[in-house]
C-alpha cells in the first residue's frame, strides 16, 4: 500500500530530526560568520599578474584596517596615481607591511579599467584567500545536516510504504553518549511481519518516555524488507493509523516546532547570500 504524507510531516521527517539539531545550529552561524570575513578577502587572484600596467604611486594616506593577521594589524593605504593618459585616480590597499605616508610604491591596474588597481605585493581588502577556512564552519554544519538525511530518508520510506505492527521490547541499555544532558538509551524490540517471520529492531533515543509509554509499541516495516523498520514515535509521536493503515492524523504542532529552526537556518543562508554581494 502507498499512504500520502502531508507535506508539512514530509519536510519534519526529512529535516527537522534532533540529530540534525546541531548541524543546523552550525550551518547557520557558520554561514553568517563565513560570509562577514569573505566579503573581507581579497579572493581576485587572476586580477593581477602579466599584462597589468604598472605605475608609480604615493601614499597619501594610512589607518588601521581593524583586523590582524597572525596577531600583526592589517593597515589600510591609500594611494593615489595617473593613468597614461594622465587621468587621476585613487585607491586603497591593505597589507601588514609598513609604511608611511608620502611613501613612493608601484602601482598595477587592469588596462582599460584604472580604476581596478592595488599596490603592487598587496591585496584590495583586508585578508587573503587563507580566509577561505572559515569556509569549513558551514561545510561542519551541512555534513552534520546531511548524513543524517539518510535515515530521514528511509523513515519516509516507512511512512509511505511501510506496514503497521506492534513490537515488544527486549531490552534497555544505557550509553555513554548525552545530548542536551539526557542520557541515550539503546533499546531492542522484537516484532513479526505478515509472515510470522521475527524480527528485532535496535534504536537509540533519549526520549524514553515516548518508547516505554505502552506494553506494546507500534512499528512500521518495508514489506520487502522487514529489517529496515522504525518505531511509529520516533518519526512523530502523534501519527494515528486507522483499521487499513491509512495515515488519518499527526502532530502538526510537533511537525512545526522541529522545522523552525531549518526555516530559521535557509534564512540566515540567505543573509549571507545578500551580504556577500
Amino acid at each position: 500500500m502507498y499512504r500520502e504524507v502531508p507535506f508539512l510531516l514530509v519536510l519534519s521527517t526529512l529535516i527537522g530530526r534532533s540529530i540534525q539539531l546541531f548541524g543546523w545550529v552550525f550551518l547557520g552561524f557558520g554561514a553568517i560568520f563565513a560570509s562577514v570575513f569573505l566579503r573581507m578577502a581579497d579572493l581576485n587572484v587572476y586580477d593581477f599578474g602579466s599584462g597589468t600596467e604598472v605605475v608609480e604611486s604615493v601614499i597619501v594616506k594610512k589607518e588601521n584596517a581593524k583586523a590582524k593577521i597572525n596577531n600583526v594589524t592589517v593597515q589600510k593605504y591609500h594611494y593615489k596615481f595617473s593613468d597614461e593618459s594622465g587621468n587621476e585616480y585613487r585607491g586603497v590597499s591593505y597589507s601588514t607591511k609598513y609604511l608611511k605616508v608620502g611613501e613612493k610604491v608601484q602601482v598595477e591596474y587592469r588596462p582599460g579599467t584604472p580604476s581596478w588597481s592595488r599596490i603592487e605585493g598587496m591585496r584590495q581588502k583586508p585578508f587573503g584567500k587563507e580566509i577561505l577556512f572559515v569556509l569549513v564552519f558551514p561545510l561542519i554544519g551541512f555534513l552534520l545536516v546531511l548524513i543524517p538525511l539518510y535515515m530521514s530518508w528511509r523513515r519516509l520510506s516507512l511512512l509511505r510504504l511501510g506496514v503497521l505492527t506492534k513490537g515488544v521490547m527486549l531490552n534497555k541499555e544505557h550509553t555513554s553518549m548525552k545530548v542536551n544532558g539526557r542520557r541515550v538509551y539503546k533499546y531492542t524490540f522484537k516484532f513479526f511481519d505478515n509472515k510470522g517471520k521475527e524480527f528485532c529492531l535496535k534504536v537509540k533515543t533519549r526520549f524514553t518516555n515516548i518508547v516505554e509509554d505502552e506494553h506494546e509499541e507500534r512499528v512500521l516495516y518495508h514489506p520487502s524488507n522487514p529489517s529496515n523498520a522504525c518505531l511509529v514515535d520516533l518519526i512523530n509521536s502523534g501519527l494515528e493509523f486507522n483499521e487499513k493503515g491509512d495515515l488519518v492524523g499527526y502532530s502538526s504542532v510537533r511537525a512545526f516546532f522541529s522545522i523552525l529552526l531549518p526555516l530559521g537556518v535557509f534564512a540566515a543562508l540567505v543573509v549571507a547570500a545578500v551580504l556577500m554581494k
